[in-house]
C-alpha cells in the first residue's frame, strides 16, 4: 500500500467516527493505542510460542485509560487503522518516490489532515509540518547518505590496528563463501565483532529539537540503511513541547525499526543536556517550560506559531 493511499484510508475510517469524538480526542486515541499495540508485540509472540505471559502488570490498565472511553466501532477503526500503518510504513528503494506530501510520516499526514475541519479551516490545536521533500533535501545536505561509507572506514582502520577483528573478519569470508549469503555473513561478523568494535566508535547523533511527528528523523534515516540505527551506530534525538507530538514522532520511530531512540517532551532537565543543539529555539523553549502555570498556555502559543512561521519562511525559499 503506497503512503498516500494509507494516509486517505485510515482519515476515512477515523473520520466516521467525528460525530461521537472530537478529532483531536480521536487522534490521541489512535495513537496511544498503536503505540501499546506495538510495546506488546513481543508479548504476544512469546506467549504464541512458550503459552506463557510476560505482559507487564499494568497492561491491563494503560489500555482502558487509552481506549476504555470509545465505543468498539472506533475500536474497530482504531485496529484498521493500526493495520494500514504496518502495511504502508516502510522505505521504498527511492526515498524521493512517493504519493503523499508526507511520504513516509504517514501519521503525520493523517493528523494533519484529521484536524482541518469540514470546511477547511484549522483546527485550533493544528500543527503544520515540514513537507517530505524539503525534509528529504535537508537530510542530504546534511551528509545522510555518506554515512554508511563512513562507517566502514572506521570500523576497516580498527580492523587494521587489531588482530583478533582481522581473525573475525577473515572467519566472516570464509562464512559467506561456505554459505553463498552475503546477508548472513554480515549479520555474524555483526554480532561477533561489532561488540568489540562499538566502544571504540563515536555514534552519530542526530537531533530534531522541535521534532514533530518525526518526519525530519525519517528522512534521515531514509538515507542509510536501516541496521546502522539497529545496531546504535546512528542514534535519534527529539523533543517537543506538544506530548501529542511527542507519541506520534514515537510511533514512527517503532513503525520503521528505527532504535535506539530518545523522544522525549520538552523539559528543563533535556534542555540542559541538549544545550548548544537547539540553536535559536533554546531560549523560547526555556521561556516556556519556565513559565508561570497561568501564563504557560499563552507563551506556548506563541512559540508554536513562532515555529510554523519558521516552516513556512523556509518553504517560501524555494
Amino acid at each position: 500500500m503506497t503512503h498516500g493511499k494509507a494516509v486517505k484510508d485510515i482519515c476515512a475510517v477515523l473520520q466516521k467516527t467525528f460525530d461521537a469524538y472530537g478529532p483531536v480526542e480521536l487522534f490521541r486515541g489512535f495513537v496511544d493505542a498503536c503505540n501499546l499495540a506495538l510495546e506488546e508485540l513481543p508479548c504476544h509472540l512469546h506467549y504464541a510460542v512458550t503459552r506463557e505471559s510476560i505482559v507487564p502488570a499494568d497492561s491491563k490498565e494503560r489500555w482502558n485509560k487509552a481506549t476504555g472511553r470509545f465505543a468498539p466501532q472506533t475500536l474497530e477503526a482504531f485496529a484498521y487503522g493500526f493495520s494500514v500503518l504496518l502495511d504502508a510504513c516502510q522505505f521504498g528503494p527511492d526515498p524521493a518516490s512517493t504519493d503523499s506530501g508526507g511520504g513516509p510520516d504517514v501519521i503525520g499526514s493523517v493528523y494533519m489532515d484529521l484536524l482541518s475541519s469540514r470546511s477547511n479551516k484549522w483546527n485550533y490545536h493544528a500543527q503544520y509540518f515540514t513537507p517530505w521533500g524539503i525534509s528529504l533535501m535537508m537530510a542530504k545536505m546534511s551528509a545522510a547518505e555518506d554515512l554508511e561509507a563512513q562507517f566502514h572506514a572506521k570500523v576497516k582502520a580498527l580492523i587494521h590496528e587489531d588482530p583478533l577483528l582481522q581473525a573475525m573478519t577473515l572467519a566472516d569470508a570464509v562464512v559467506w563463501q561456505a554459505e553463498g549469503d552475503q546477508g548472513k555473513a554480515f549479520a555474524w561478523w555483526l554480532r561477533k565483532a561489532w561488540p568489540l568494535i562499538r566502544p571504540k566508535i563515536e555514534p552519530i547523533r542526530v537531533c530534531d529539537p522541535c521534532v514533530g511527528s518525526g518526519i525530519m528523523l525519517l528522512a534521515f534515516a531514509s538515507c542509510h540503511p536501516l541496521w546502522l540505527s539497529q545496531i546504535g551506530y546512528i542514534q535519534y534525538y527529539g523533543i517537543d513541547i506538544d506530548p501529542l507530538c511527542v507519541e506520534m514522532c514515537r510511533l514512527n520511530m517503532r513503525l520503521y525499526g528505527l532504535d535506539p531512540l530518545r523522544i522525549t517532551p520538552a523539559t528543563t532537565e533535556k534542555l540542559l543536556e541538549l544545550a548548544g543543539q537547539l540553536g535559536p529555539m533554546e531560549q523560547p523553549y526555556q521561556e516556556v517550560i519556565q513559565a508561570l502555570p497561568e501564563e504557560r498556555p499563552a507563551k506556548e502559543a506563541v512559540l508554536i506559531e513562532r515555529i510554523n512561521a519558521a516552516r513556512v519562511e523556509q518553504l517560501n525559499l524555494f
